[in-house]
């Protein structure tokens, strides 16, 4: 009955320390995606100013 006890214990601390991780690791692979869509965003944005500008002097 303690060695159930202990390996239901033992067992359920290994799932959590695993969830705790791969949480962990879907935020850093979220934010990541999340930062390259803004830099994406952000030169387009930039790349479109900068042909207005082109256009607008010649």
């Amino acid at each position: 009955l303690v060695a159930n006890a202990v390996l239901f214990t033992s067992v359920n601390l290994s799932g959590v320390f695993v969830r705790i991780l791969t949480e962990r690791t879907q935020r850093k692979v979220f934010l990541h995606a999340r930062n390259c869509v803004e830099e994406r965003l952000r030169l387009e944005d930039e790349n479109e100013k900068q042909v207005r500008s082109e256009l607008q002097t010649s």
